[in-house]
C-alpha cells in the first residue's frame, strides 16, 4: 500500500475561508536547493483537506501547486523540495522528498499532460504550524464552476509568493488584485501545449506560481470568494532590440498584464481520480 499522509485535525480546516487572514493561512512556499544547498524560493503551494468517509477526524491533507514548480528544465521532477510555512513564533522549512512512482508515490498529475497542477500529499508533522486547510466544496466540480455566472470584469485576487520578500522569520503571503479578461471556449497555447486556461488581467511574477486564485461570486443572497483556479503565470510580449552586428537578434521580454490560471476543477479531477480515492478508501482501513 502507498504510503498516504494523514492529518487528524491537528490541523484546523477552513472549509470557507472568506477573511484575508483565512487566504493566506492556506498558504505556504515551495524552495529548491541549489548547488550549496541554499534554499532558492521557487513557487506558491496552498492546501487542501479531504474527510476521510469513513473515520472520523481523519483528514486526508494535500497541497496543491503548479507542475512547473517541481519540474527542472530539462521537465524532470526534483527529488526533493522545501516546504517553509508559519508557525506561532516563526517559520520552519521541512525537507520533503517528491515520488512521482512507486509505493512511496507522493506527486500526483492530471491524466492530461498539458495541465499544469500538481498535488502532493502532504502534512505537517508538528502542532505548532499557524496553518489551515480549505474543505473539498471550495474546490468547484465543472459543472459547479459553469454555475458561478462569472464573466469577463469578474474580480479576482490571488495571493502567494513575492520573491523580492519572502520574509525573514515569518512567510509573507502577498496579494495581488485584477479581474477576469478572457474566458475563451478553446484551449490557449501556452507553453508549448495547448492548453484549458482563463486568462486575468493581474500581473504576476516569479514565485506566483502556484497561487490559488480566488473569485468574487454575487448572487442575489450573498457575495463571497471562491478558488476559480491555479496561477500558471503570466504572458509576457517579446520586441526585437536592434543591436549592430550581432547576431542572433536578441529580444527583450516585457510583462503585458495578462495572466493564465488553470480551472479549478481541473485540480478536483486529481484529487478526485480514481487512484487518490482508492488509495483513500485503503488508507481508511487501517
Amino acid at each position: 500500500m502507498k504510503n498516504l499522509i494523514l492529518l487528524m485535525l491537528l490541523v484546523p480546516i477552513t472549509s470557507k475561508p472568506q477573511t484575508m487572514k483565512d487566504f493566506r493561512s492556506t498558504i505556504s512556499f515551495i524552495y529548491i536547493e541549489d548547488s550549496l544547498h541554499n534554499p532558492i524560493p521557487n513557487g506558491t503551494s496552498f492546501a487542501v483537506g479531504i474527510p476521510s468517509d469513513k473515520i472520523k477526524d481523519r483528514t486526508y491533507s494535500y497541497l496543491i501547486t503548479a507542475k512547473h514548480v517541481l519540474q527542472k528544465q530539462d521537465g524532470r521532477i526534483y527529488s526533493s523540495v522545501l516546504i517553509r510555512m508559519n508557525t506561532k513564533d516563526s517559520s520552519r522549512f521541512t525537507f520533503y522528498p517528491l515520488n512521482v512512482s512507486g509505493p512511496h508515490k507522493n506527486v500526483y498529475f492530471h491524466s492530461d499532460p498539458s495541465v499544469d497542477i500538481a498535488v502532493i500529499s502532504y502534512a505537517p508533522t508538528r502542532d505548532d504550524y499557524l496553518f489551515t486547510y480549505m474543505g473539498p466544496e471550495y474546490i468547484s466540480t465543472k459543472e459547479e464552476f459553469n454555475n458561478l455566472a462569472i464573466e469577463e470584469g469578474t474580480e479576482v485576487f490571488f495571493t502567494g509568493l513575492f520573491v523580492p520578500f519572502t520574509g525573514e522569520h515569518k512567510i509573507y503571503p502577498i496579494v495581488r488584485f485584477g479581474r477576469v479578461s478572457l474566458l475563451p471556449n478553446e484551449k490557449v497555447e501556452w507553453l508549448g501545449f495547448k492548453r484549458e486556461m482563463i486568462l486575468v488581467e493581474t500581473s504576476s511574477f516569479g514565485g506566483n506560481s502556484g497561487a490559488p486564485v480566488y473569485f468574487k461570486i454575487k448572487n442575489s443572497n450573498k457575495t463571497y470568494f471562491t478558488v476559480g483556479g491555479l496561477l500558471n503565470g503570466t504572458y509576457r510580449d517579446a520586441a526585437e532590440i536592434r543591436v549592430i552586428q550581432t547576431s542572433p537578434t536578441p529580444v527583450a521580454i516585457y510583462n503585458n498584464g495578462i495572466s493564465g490560471i488553470t480551472p479549478v476543477y481541473k485540480i478536483r479531477e486529481i484529487l478526485f481520480s480514481k487512484e487518490l480515492v482508492h488509495e483513500r478508501e485503503i488508507a481508511d482501513q487501517n
